[in-house]
């Protein structure tokens, strides 16, 4: 083999955009660290348009699950008890590896969103499970009639019941590239607040990230039908700007009764859409939610038999049957989401 004869000082020079095709390939934590090499190669990981790629990039390097399973021992942990291990599974080499959390989610009792673009809503903290940072949503502002309500309860943020509810939903405005939460507030009329009138009973705020910090009212209503019933919200997605949510009814009966409500977070309105197959919603188990194709799905029915894709969310809603091959710890287990 012939040696070749160079210079080792000779600096090597990499163009740009090869550059930029390198680090868009390197895990997001790890990438992290290149923002030291120097001031030029931090902006351009902080450019939007790296950040973009970046994220686009992102989706098509495998789906992998993030996994919460419930903690059998009685393990203490900074004086409190913990309830969960966190888990990310790699669905094409089959790997599964232990994720650090923040002892505030291993203690803490809340409903896990769907993943948005890298981050997890756990209630009022937004998580980032790749860097393991969280941030603390300001306090929002709520109408006097339901502050004084959520004062006497003592609330606290996700906290629900029959009476009163309180959740948060994270989606990401493609639109403008911001992440945005979407929050609502809604009181039962038994509370004491018989002169006001049912639209007041609920309270819908948007906060973005990395702005002002401030919520800002949407003023918009539940629709009519929800009004009187609307019980929590038991799980959601969100898809391109549109977050869907199953909503838990408030109904005296031995089975759960859902509807799907949708929150277009940059038109700032809601839309009823049906539950797939013509149902009704009682006595209709819904095992999974989430994107397959960039559309909304479902895993709909007492033995969580049929895959639903949500084709069209306008004039109604229109359902159609995928043919998807999920594994069937999706189907039972609902504590795994896609990242």
């Amino acid at each position: 083999m012939k040696r070749i004869k160079g210079n080792l000082d000779t600096p090597i020079s990499i163009s740009e955009e090869i550059l930029l095709q390198i680090l868009q390939e390197i895990p997001a934590k790890s990438l992290m660290s290149f923002k030291c090499v120097s001031r030029h190669w931090c902006s351009m990981i902080e450019g939007q348009e790296f950040v973009d790629a970046f994220r686009v990039g992102s989706h098509k390097r495998g789906t992998k699950l993030l996994v919460r399973k419930s903690c059998s021992q009685d393990i203490m942990i900074d004086g409190r008890r913990k309830n969960y291990d966190f888990f990310l599974v790699n669905l094409q080499d089959k790997s599964v590896v232990p994720l650090a959390a923040p002892v505030i989610l291993q203690t803490n009792q809340f409903i896990l969103g769907q993943p948005v673009e890298g981050l997890v809503c756990c209630n009022n903290i937004i998580w980032n499970p790749t860097m393991n940072e969280t941030i603390t949503l300001p306090q929002r502002n709520p109408s006097s009639d339901l502050k004084k309500v959520i004062e006497n309860m003592t609330i606290q943020a996700g906290k629900h019941s029959w009476s009163i509810s309180s959740d948060y939903c994270l989606g990401f405005e493609v639109s403008i590239k911001k992440y945005k939460v979407f929050s609502i507030t809604h009181v039962d009329v038994g509370m004491g607040l018989s002169t006001v009138s049912t639209e007041n009973l609920s309270y819908a705020e948007v906060l973005t990230l990395g702005s002002n910090n401030f919520w800002k009212n949407t003023k918009c209503s539940l629709p009519q039908e929800l009004c009187k019933i609307f019980g929590f919200v038991d799980n959601y997605c969100s898809i391109n700007g549109i977050i869907y949510m199953i909503i838990r009814l408030r109904i005296s009966s031995s089975v759960p009764e859902y509807r799907i409500l949708s929150f277009d977070l940059s038109r700032e309105n809601f839309q009823l859409l049906p539950l797939p197959g013509g149902g009704g919603g009682t006595g209709s188990y819904i095992h999974f939610t989430g994107e397959v194709g960039g559309r909304f799905a479902l895993i709909h029915g007492a033995e969580g038999e049929k895959t639903w894709l949500l084709e069209e969310c306008f004039q109604g809603g229109k359902w159609i049957v995928a043919d998807t091959p999920w594994p069937e710890c999706w189907r039972l287990n609902p504590e795994m989401i896609v990242t």
